[in-house]
């Protein structure tokens, strides 16, 4: 009897245990299946994260205006960034910064308009290094835990900066100058950028590469249009009479932004004491009136002059043989009827007042080349010339 229940209680227990195998049909136990469900659920949350991650949006950054090749130093750069997502995503309120390597030049860049499938920032100003040279910086959008789908963007990019670049002028310089004498000229330097050059030296060299005068350029401008700062400067004149080939130099000067420095050469003749004079007289041959404001010249050594309200100009020269040439010009009167032999089509003009009347020999109306004679000065000497004019009509004329 004692054995008995022992016996049927293990007899129910295995039925028990086959029936519950008939019901799954697996051969599994129940703790297996009680485990089945944690397993899946696991595996369902590695396969979602895995298509998050590939679902992310691609993101393109740029400039809406390229940067130019290069940039002067400490010059203000005005920017504006624009980034692009794949899926036409709006961005706004998300941030912007430029970082050169882990140091940030500029954050807190707001993305604050969509339009057109693209986020754009509002332009903002950037400050260009002092030093010249090349430098590499990135655009960086960071992540946001807010937004898993849009990850970190960068954009890098690389800014050539150079120094700022200067210019100079020479005026005022006479030509021809009597040997071993005393002249001045003029000369400026202004700065691209319009930065101020006042104080800055300017060194003046002869033909050999000798520095011959140096100046202090003027602490205010030449002019309110134009930023050139300026000097006299007083030379002296070679005791050879020649051509010459001088030149102004600015060096790089010391000032906080670095400058280029600058050089122009300037040329004059000097020439042996006056000791002849030459009166030049110009006569319209048709009317007999003077010709006033023509210009003589007289090569090889440059000397000039103007005639003025008789026609006659009076240059004071050392005597000797030269090329005389005379160039004489004025405005047309209107209401004058005139034929110009350069028009192929022969048709008359009548002037509006706009033409130009140029004089020449009478020999010159087809070629228009100006007057032009040997002339040999030995002493004081009066020549007299006869020019007839020539109106030339306005370029649509003769279209």
């Amino acid at each position: 009897m004692s054995g008995e229940p022992k016996k049927a209680k293990r007899k129910l227990g295995r039925q028990t245990s086959k029936g519950l195998k008939g019901k799954t049909g697996k051969g599994k136990s129940t703790k297996a299946i009680r485990k089945r469900p944690a397993a899946k659920a696991a595996h369902e949350l590695k396969t979602a994260a895995s298509q998050v991650k590939t679902e992310e949006h691609q993101l393109h950054l740029s400039m809406v205006k390229a940067l130019p090749d290069q940039v002067e130093a400490g010059a203000e750069m005005k920017l504006q960034l624009r980034i692009v997502c794949s899926e036409g995503c709006e961005l706004k309120g998300r941030s912007l910064a430029i970082m050169a390597g882990e140091a940030a030049l500029l954050d807190k860049i707001e993305l604050y308009k969509y339009g057109e499938t693209a986020n754009y920032t509002s332009k903002f100003s950037l400050q260009a290094p002092f030093a010249p040279g090349k430098y590499a910086w990135t655009v960086v959008l960071s992540p946001s835990e807010q937004d898993p789908l849009h990850a970190e963007c960068l954009m890098p990019f690389t800014l050539h900066v150079k120094p700022h670049v200067t210019s100079i002028a020479v005026w005022d310089v006479a030509s021809p100058i009597e040997v071993d004498s005393s002249f001045k000229i003029k000369a400026g330097v202004h700065c691209l950028a319009g930065c101020s050059l006042g104080g800055q030296k300017v060194e003046v060299y002869d033909q050999d590469g000798i520095k011959v005068a140096v100046g202090n350029l003027s602490t205010s401008p030449y002019s309110d249009q134009v930023k050139l700062y300026w000097v006299d400067l007083e030379l002296k004149a070679p005791a050879i009479a020649s051509n010459y080939n001088w030149q102004v130099r600015f060096h790089e000067p010391s000032l906080d932004l670095p400058h280029e420095g600058t050089s122009c050469t300037f040329g004059f003749a000097t020439v042996k004491p006056a000791d002849c004079e030459l009166a030049v007289k110009v006569i319209n041959k048709e009317t007999g009136a003077p010709i006033k404001q023509a210009e003589v010249t007289l090569h090889p050594n440059l000397y000039h002059g103007i005639t003025d309200d008789n026609g006659v100009a009076k240059i004071a020269l050392a005597g000797g043989e030269y090329k005389l040439t005379i160039f004489a010009s004025e405005k047309a009167p209107s209401g004058i009827k005139y034929t110009f032999k350069g028009n192929l089509s022969g048709r008359p003009f009548t002037t509006d007042g706009r033409e130009s009347m140029f004089y020449v020999p009478d020999a010159n109306t087809e070629t228009m080349m100006p007057f032009q004679t040997a002339v040999k000065v030995e002493g004081d000497t009066a020549i007299s010339v006869e020019l007839v004019g020539v109106i030339v009509p306005l370029i649509k004329d003769t279209m």
